[in-house]
């Protein structure tokens, strides 16, 4: 924030140190400074020992990314090739790393935050919602008024939306701004929907269905008509899923969904694959079959073609069966066929965090009467 006094001005640059007659950013970099390129003994040594592990010898184009400009500080990359490097230049501190995402998140991570938490403290509440378009959020939150030294970040995804308060603040400033961020908070998270609060304490929606089934110590099994085990990578993302996901069963012929969710063939043949009786059943099967305590359906049409007047391309209907029974959701999607799979797989998991809270609402009940 560049309103915040206490905040050091930092230039980070990505991309263009691989070995590509592309990779311009070393030269443009060394003109800039008025210094001449020099080849570093240490990341020759860096990356030789970086692709022997891989079993691979270094070429002579290879060893063009252990070239650095004059009086720079070389950066070891301990996540690819390329070297990078540091240095300073009108009382701002520049990094020049590689563009390859995955590098330069390790890159940031290892050279500089760090240094930015050496000074500061990083303050943060953040929530994960689902079901609350921006523009409601913008009329719920717009009266909210929220310091310039306090960032609001709303970052929409196929997961939800992720709402956000962060600062940057100094040891001295630390027990202040943590009590006026907590009662900002709490206004902001009172003007939000209960139901569209995925969890209070920042799990998205694989990691709270996680870990909801881990502590009830439930399980849960998926039948995917559409989405072509998008639904069943959902639920495995997070490490030990095995302990919760029983399996899944892709049914995309009407005969697979009698023979397995033992879907009724008349059903199929008054009501058709793509209706809310048939994920039902289809959810009904699935925890039986697999012996689950949750069982999950997705039937519909995610294109690009198979629509009908009265089911138009990207009709998706939900079902996810459970102890106190089913709970179905109808879908009409606008998107690619990639888009209306992973959306529909998404929705669906929504459907089972919705369910899954509200038995533990209804059982706290009962306990407390």
């Amino acid at each position: 924030n560049s309103n915040n006094p206490i905040v050091q001005e930092l230039v980070i640059i990505t991309g263009g140190l691989g070995p590509t007659r592309d990779d311009l950013t070393r030269e443009a970099i060394a003109r800039y400074m008025g210094v001449k390129l020099e080849m570093r003994p240490e990341p020759i040594a860096w990356i030789e020992e970086y692709l022997a592990k891989r079993g691979v010898q270094v070429n002579e184009q290879q060893l063009v990314q252990c070239v650095v400009p004059k009086g720079t500080e070389a950066l070891r990359n301990h996540w690819g090739t390329a070297c990078c490097f540091s240095f300073e230049t009108n009382k701002k501190a520049v990094y020049v790393f590689p563009g390859v995402p995955g590098e330069l998140r390790q890159m940031l991570l290892h050279y500089v935050i760090p240094k930015v938490n050496q000074a500061l403290h990083r303050l943060e509440k953040m929530l994960w919602t689902w079901g609350l378009s921006e523009s409601r959020q913008q009329a719920l939150l717009e009266s909210i008024k929220i310091p310039e030294s306090i960032q609001f970040s709303s970052l929409p995804s196929e997961r939800g939306v992720q709402i956000s308060l962060t600062q940057l603040v100094t040891a001295e400033q630390k027990v202040k701004a943590e009590s006026d961020l907590e009662t900002l908070w709490t206004e902001l998270r009172s003007r939000l929907p209960d139901e569209c609060i995925i969890d209070e304490s920042g799990l998205d929606l694989q990691a709270c269905i996680a870990s909801e089934l881990q502590i009830r110590r439930n399980t849960v099994a998926v039948a995917e008509s559409c989405t072509s085990g998008a639904l069943g990578f959902l639920l495995t993302e997070t490490p030990g899923s095995s302990r919760y996901f029983r399996g899944g069963i892709l049914t995309y012929s009407n005969e697979i969904k009698t023979q397995f969710l033992s879907v009724d063939a008349q059903l199929l043949l008054a009501k058709g694959a793509v209706s809310e009786e048939v994920a039902v059943e289809m959810a009904r099967g699935c925890l039986k079959t697999m012996e689950a305590d949750y069982g999950c359906a997705i039937t519909g049409i995610a294109g690009p073609d198979g629509g009908s007047a009265d089911k138009p391309v990207g009709t998706i209907w939900l079902a996810v069966a459970g102890p106190d029974g089913v709970r179905s959701e109808r879908l009409q999607l606008r998107g690619t066929r990639t888009e209306n799979r992973w959306r529909a797989a998404f929705a669906c998991l929504n459907l089972l965090r919705i369910e899954i809270q509200s038995e533990v609402i209804q059982a706290t009940a009962k306990k407390n009467t």
